[in-house]
């Protein structure tokens, strides 16, 4: 399969780059905010201009302040997507002029010895225009004028694109789509340093400061021929957030990456247990109706007998998180690279119950079989009777029972159908949906 070329945008903090990244991919991905230096991961995605395919590449805004963790791990991120990429998009802002970090950031392309293109974004006034010929003393070629938030000349730069990759092969043939796994949990659990062992390279920041990760990160892996998309994300945390504050969209972008995946692996720390913010998030997963895995992360810091020690944390998952029926737990250390293997094969598991579909025969005689050992109880005086069942969904896996009286079949007994159905046809990781309706009547 053919590899589409990569653009990696680099520039200063707040030049734009990220609303860039967005205008390209067509949805809010990347986190825009007035404060700069908000992205601090790298963050990538696809893009299609005239029937060829490209990835772009938002990384940290370079600048030459010191002295914090964090900002040295964003420079690793800057020379990782350097490598990685095929034309470097440098940006800086049209109304600045030409600063001493856009010096400096212009040598280490030039090093680089990558294609570059110079865009000058922000271009939405006179002052922007009378400050372009400067843009030459750069050394990169001709700067082009831009504004991502108002797509001005933005065809023109997707030109630019195509025209320095020809050659390049962008195009890429249809394949079957990745298994989506979205990594949930609450802060400082140790997502990414999950994610890095897994990709086997240094992609997302990790940091013993809680909150690192604000934008989700998508990576696709290939495991023994079988292809997941994972999605990291911000740490979730209980809080009163006001619009202005990022962590605000960091939350937000957590739960719509929640809604975009197939598989949601549900973090805990062992050394926690499961707290009221593990539930809370695990109440995200059990309404968004997806498949699940808990990951019991940070198992090598645990003292306790290794055998004894996971039955007692599965039982306490299975009574703290009794919502998310039939979960699978799988201990994991990113530190130590451990479980990795293990959950891909329940996440591969999980996916596949959750497109589980029962033959219709099968499911009716199943539950009447169910019904006979346990027959409902009479619910004010009336005897319910099943007629029949169907499962007109999957994803997660839905059945309808038709009964004559739906009210009388208490919630319970939905639950002690739905268990049996559970544990006799392998629902693992995956929400049963039943529903009880009123028969409807056939017309005369």
């Amino acid at each position: 399969m053919a590899t589409p070329p990569a653009i990696a945008i680099i520039g200063r903090p707040n030049v734009g780059k990220s609303t860039l990244f967005n205008r390209f991919v067509g949805r809010r991905k990347a986190i825009v905010h007035k404060d700069s230096g908000i992205t601090r991961d790298r963050i990538e995605d696809f893009f299609e201009w005239e029937g060829k395919r490209y990835k772009i590449i938002d990384i940290a805004g370079v600048d030459d302040a010191g002295g914090c963790p964090i900002k040295t791990e964003s420079l690793k991120q800057v020379k990782i997507a350097i490598d990685k990429a095929d034309v470097i998009l440098m940006m800086v802002d049209a109304a600045d002029g030409i600063t001493s970090g856009d010096v400096s950031i212009a040598e280490t392309v030039r090093r680089s010895g990558k294609p570059v293109i110079l865009t000058a974004n922000k271009s939405d006034n006179r002052i922007s225009s009378d400050n372009l010929p400067e843009f030459y003393a750069l050394g990169l070629g001709d700067p082009l004028l831009i504004s991502a938030l108002h797509s001005y000349n933005i065809n023109e730069l997707l030109q630019r694109i195509a025209d320095v990759c020809e050659g390049v092969a962008a195009d890429i043939p249809l394949a079957e789509e990745p298994i989506k796994l979205a990594i949930i949990g609450k802060q400082n659990v140790g997502k990414s340093t999950l994610l890095n062992a897994i990709l086997g390279e240094y992609r997302a920041i990790v940091s013993d400061i809680p909150g690192t990760t604000r934008d989700s990160i998508d990576a696709e892996v290939n495991v023994e021929g079988k292809r997941f998309l994972l999605i990291d994300t911000a740490g979730m945390k209980k809080s009163n957030i006001g619009m202005a504050d990022v962590d605000f969209y960091s939350v937000r972008r957590a739960q719509q990456s929640l809604l975009r995946a197939d598989v949601v692996l549900l973090m805990l720390d062992v050394q926690d247990g499961v707290t009221a913010a593990d539930a809370d998030i695990a109440g995200l997963i059990q309404s968004a109706r997806k498949a699940y895995v808990v990951l019991a992360n940070k198992w090598d810091l645990t003292s306790a007998d290794v055998k004894e020690h996971r039955k007692a944390f599965q039982a306490h998952v299975e009574k703290k998180l009794h919502f998310l029926q039939g979960a699978p737990v799988v201990f994991t250390s990113g530190l130590k690279e451990e479980g990795i293997d293990e959950m891909f094969k329940w996440a591969e598991i999980a996916y596949t119950n959750w497109h589980r579909r029962l033959p219709t025969a099968l499911l009716n005689s199943t539950l009447h079989k169910y019904i006979e050992e346990k027959p409902p109880p009479a619910y004010q005086g009336q005897r319910v009777k099943f007629f029949y069942a169907t499962q007109p969904k999957v994803a997660p896996p839905t059945i309808i029972a038709f009964v004559n009286a739906p009210s009388s079949v208490r919630p319970s007994y939905i639950r002690y159908l739905q268990k049996r159905l559970r544990a006799d046809y392998d629902f693992m990781g995956t929400p049963v949906e039943l529903y009880i309706k009123r028969r409807r009547k056939k017309p005369d």
